[in-house]
């Protein structure tokens, strides 16, 4: 079971490295996401394909039914 449920701003928010981020690092491992929310990151990182690859090699965020 996951210990949070990211949403899409805390996501860009690390991507970005805005305040706050350090937080999500921490959670991101163990943490959720729900479809809505991946693809919403999937869309916005539709112009820069290569972080979007190295967002799901690094992270290994899939999809979660919540």
């Amino acid at each position: 079971m996951s210990n949070a449920v990211l949403d899409t701003s805390a996501v860009l928010a690390l991507l970005d490295e805005e305040p706050g981020s350090d937080i999500v690092q921490e959670l991101l491992f163990d943490a959720a996401i729900s479809t809505v929310s991946l693809a919403e990151i999937y869309t916005k990182l539709a112009t820069r394909p290569k972080m979007l690859a190295r967002l799901a090699k690094q992270t290994g965020l899939r999809p979660s039914d919540l």
